[in-house]
């Protein structure tokens, strides 16, 4: 399936969640690896999505303890 522009952000995740097994990380949680093509034509073999709310999440948990 080829993700587009076009796709909603649900449709990309409802996309990732379904046909890709997930790494399973205990600081970041899921994470979906996927070969991307960016907008310019770059071919990148191997992009990594996850929810940037995890990572806000650890962000402000390192930020408390500082």
């Amino acid at each position: 399936m080829l993700v587009t522009t076009s796709m909603s952000n649900e449709e990309i995740v409802n996309f990732l969640e379904g046909e890709i097994e997930p790494l399973k990380d205990p600081i970041y949680g899921d994470l979906y690896r996927a070969s991307a093509y960016m907008n310019d034509g770059t071919y990148l073999p191997c992009a990594v999505f996850q929810s940037k709310k995890r990572l806000v999440d650890l962000a402000a948990r390192v930020n408390r303890r500082v």
